[in-house]
Order: C-alpha cells, then sequence, then structure tokens
C-alpha cells in the first residue's frame, strides 16, 4: 500500500474544496436577524447580500439554492466586498449555481486577493500551480501562496510545501516542506497531516518514526481523507514499522470501501471470506465483490464466480440483497 509521495500528491482538488462556503458570517448574533436581511440586502447593504448568499448556499431560514446564492455573492461582489468576491470566485470554479467558468473565477479572485483576502490568494495560486483557466507559472502561485501563508492561510502552506517537496520552480527543500506542514497540520488541514505522516514513515527530512506516522494518518483518517486511511491499511496489512494488525487494517479499509472505492471493497471482500481481521462471512464476501465489481473491478467478478461456486443459492440471494440495500441506501 505504500505510495511514493509525488505520487500520493498528484493533485487532489480536495485542497480547494474544503474551502467551500463556510466562511463565518460576521453580524449574526447582533440586532439584524434574518427576517430584516431581506430587506436589507435589497436595499444594497453588501454584508446583507453576502449573507443572503449565504444563506441560500446552506438553506438556513430559506431553501437551498445556489443559483440565488451565487446571484447575492455577485451583488456583494460588485460593491467590492472582499469576501463576497472569493465566494463569487469560488462558485465559478466549481460551478455551483451558475456554469463552470474559470475566467470568471480567476477575476473574482484577483479582485479580491488584491484586497489582501488570503483564501482567494491561495486559490488563485492553485489555479496557476495547476494550470486551470491560465497559463502554468509556478512563480505566481509560488507569490501568491506566500502572501497567503504569511496571513496563516493552511492551504496556502500545504500548497507550498507540495511545491518545496517536488521542486516546482523552486529548489527542492524538505527541511521547508515540513516545516510548512507542520504549520498548516496543527490547524487541522487533513491533507498537511498527511503529508507529515508520509515523511515520517518515509523518513524524509526527519528520521524515520512510524510511530509518528500513524500519529499524523489517524488525524488525517478522523477527518475523511481516504488517502490517509490507505496509507494505515499498508502500514497494518503488511507490518510497516509495527507489528501487522488485520484487525486495524480491515478496519481501515471497510472506511474506504463503505465511501464507494472498489479498490477498498475488494480488500473487503477478501477479508470476509478469508476471516482475515474480522469474522469469516461468505455472504458478506460475494456481497462486496459484487459492489467492487460494479465499480470497475473486474477482477472482483471473477472472484464472485469463483465464490459462488461454494455457496448455497439461499446465500447467494441473501449477499445480492444485501448488495442493493447498500445501494439503495448510498443514493439517498
Amino acid at each position: 500500500m505504500r505510495r511514493h509521495f509525488k505520487r500520493f500528491f498528484w493533485w487532489t482538488l480536495h485542497l480547494v474544496l474544503l474551502s467551500a462556503l463556510t466562511a463565518c458570517a460576521t453580524g449574526g448574533g447582533g440586532s439584524t436577524g434574518y427576517k430584516d436581511l431581506p430587506t436589507m440586502a435589497e436595499e444594497g447593504d453588501s454584508e446583507s447580500q453576502e449573507l443572503m448568499g449565504m444563506a441560500y448556499a446552506l438553506g438556513e431560514g430559506v431553501p437551498q439554492n445556489h443559483r440565488e446564492a451565487a446571484k447575492w455573492y455577485a451583488k456583494a461582489a460588485n460593491q467590492g466586498r472582499a469576501t463576497a468576491q472569493y465566494k463569487l470566485g469560488f462558485v465559478y470554479y466549481i460551478g455551483l449555481g451558475v456554469p463552470q467558468d474559470y475566467e470568471q473565477a480567476k477575476k473574482w479572485y484577483e479582485k479580491a486577493a488584491k484586497q489582501g483576502h488570503a483564501r482567494a490568494q491561495a486559490n488563485l495560486g492553485f489555479m496557476y500551480l495547476m494550470g486551470n483557466g491560465v497559463i502554468r507559472n509556478y512563480e505566481m502561485a509560488h507569490e501568491l501562496f506566500e502572501k497567503a501563508a504569511k496571513q496563516g492561510d493552511p492551504y496556502a502552506m500545504t500548497y507550498l510545501g507540495v511545491m518545496y517537496n517536488e521542486g516546482l520552480g523552486v529548489a527542492k527543500d524538505q527541511a521547508k516542506t515540513f516545516k510548512l506542514f507542520s504549520s498548516a497540520a496543527a490547524q487541522g488541514n487533513a491533507i498537511a497531516q498527511c503529508g507529515l505522516g508520509i515523511m515520517y514513515q518515509e523518513g524524509q527530512s526527519v528520521p524515520q518514526n512510524t510511530e509518528s506516522a500513524i500519529k499524523w494518518f489517524e488525524q488525517a483518517a478522523n477527518q475523511g481523507y481516504k488517502k490517509a486511511m490507505w496509507w494505515l491499511v499498508g502500514i497494518y496489512q503488511e507490518g510497516q514499522g509495527v507489528p501487522k494488525d488485520a484487525n486495524k487494517a480491515f478496519y481501515w479499509a471497510n472506511k474506504i470501501a463503505q465511501a464507494g472505492n472498489s479498490d477498498a471493497q475488494l480488500l473487503v471482500a477478501f477479508a470476509y471470506e478469508r476471516g482475515d481481521g474480522v469474522a469469516r462471512n461468505v455472504v458478506q464476501a460475494y456481497m462486496w465483490y459484487s459492489l467492487s465489481a460494479d465499480g470497475g473491478n473486474k477482477s472482483s467478478a471473477e472472484h464472485r464466480e469463483r465464490l459462488s461456486r461454494k455457496m448455497k443459492p439461499e446465500q447467494i440471494a441473501e449477499a445480492k440483497r444485501l448488495a442493493r440495500e447498500w445501494r439503495s441506501h448510498k443514493e439517498q
């Protein structure tokens, strides 16, 4: 399960998407209640317009409507409100309530970034790093990340850490990577936490230390970061620096499988068939082979066929029923 650091980090939009639309709204506890917002927003108050956008985005006090959210963000953004400009850039970047439009995302990120908005600087830097809607420019990305990182933005710190680790427009410097990841991880950034785990597990810039690696992987995994879960599966399944632990390997593989990953579903099926880290259960094994096969894993279909020859018809029927229930629940 070990994965090379570079392959691990190329790249995940999780870095950007985690910044979603949960920025704190000011004024919520004062004399201005929600009932006053529509009136104040219609009268042109930019803060109220932004708050209306957030209300529609989150479905608080009004039915959730991302198109309406974008409309109100635009009204506030056009009045020069940096936080609204950032949010408008974000919804254009991912196409939430508006058609995805990198040019518009860049336009609004730039406006907010020029006013010193750290997350806008970080997300604009990410566009230059990836070449999304712009010509890839590592120098510009680095400059923007530096500005945001100096304001304490954990995403910018993480981006910078990756740039120094990979030598993207800068000299490779894993000591800087470690320092940046440490700062971002302390703020709860799951990707930085996972990055620290990799550095400790691989002995990059720090002495190899599986105990410390597991600590950081678990912090990231407990936030739902699946790549950290994969590292934990590998560590416990293969006994990388710790005794093999089939129970813990199964625990983390099952977490990933429940999220719909076909490779993890195959591992869970193997575990149930063999009784490895979990009580042997051929019905569960067949179910997970089926789900994995549905996800495009060809070997899972072959294993399901092999297993079916050892099962009773009623066991197969039960496994199929459980698979249907799992799919139905997942679609809800």
